[in-house]
């Protein structure tokens, strides 16, 4: 089949023939004994005939995300700080928060913030009225593959009154799905008038995630 194939583009080779030179006649040549120069498109070409050199017509472009020589694919990064309002029907303010550290282990997080309170001791506050400072902690610290420490504490002071909240908590992982926590939690409320009172409490509990 192959040679069939090349003597379809075989050049016609004349020969003058001595009865009649005026005529010319075909002459038919073997495909596997024709010297047909063929171009090489190979990196790395060995024989004699003339080589295609390809140029780009258009600049060479990397595809969006794809990797450079010497450097990194990187996910964008979270925002490692963050400003918020809030309004409820104890309070108004507004916060700032920060992620103090952040790795593989251990994650802190601190929000501080201002507003004005109407409703005492509501949504962890202090008995104040009026102009209050506020904010929490939130620290996570992973102990192992299935054990994690936890503890977040919430604090409001303003017009002698404060206010702190702080529970700390240990979960463990038993299954994909069924988990096991304790945790202790201490409040402690300061009024004003120099009334103090602080109370302390303390839950285990399995959770089973549907």
């Amino acid at each position: 089949m192959s040679a069939v194939l090349t003597l379809l583009i075989l050049p016609v080779f004349l020969q003058p023939v001595t009865e009649d030179p005026s005529r010319p006649v075909a002459l038919q040549v073997p495909a596997e004994y024709a010297p047909i120069p063929m171009h090489c498109r190979e990196l790395a070409c060995t024989g004699a005939g003339p080589r295609l050199a390809f140029a780009e017509t258009t600049p060479r472009r990397d595809l969006p995300g794809q990797p450079r020589r010497g450097q990194r694919l990187r996910a964008p990064t979270s925002r490692n700080s963050w400003v918020a309002t809030e309004f409820n029907d104890s309070r108004l303010g507004a916060r700032y928060g920060v992620q103090a550290w952040h790795d593989a282990d251990t994650q802190l997080r601190v929000e501080v913030g201002t507003g004005l309170r109407w409703r005492p001791y509501a949504d962890n506050g202090s008995a104040s009225q009026g102009l209050v400072a506020r904010g929490q902690v939130d620290l996570q610290h992973r102990l192992g593959e299935r054990t994690r420490l936890s503890q977040r504490t919430w604090f409001e002071t303003g017009n002698n009154a404060r206010y702190l909240r702080s529970a700390i908590g240990l979960t463990m992982q038993l299954q994909p799905q069924l988990s096991w926590q304790t945790e202790v939690e201490l409040r402690h409320h300061a009024t004003h008038g120099g009334t103090e009172q602080t109370r302390t409490e303390s839950r285990t509990q399995l959770r089973y995630r549907f």
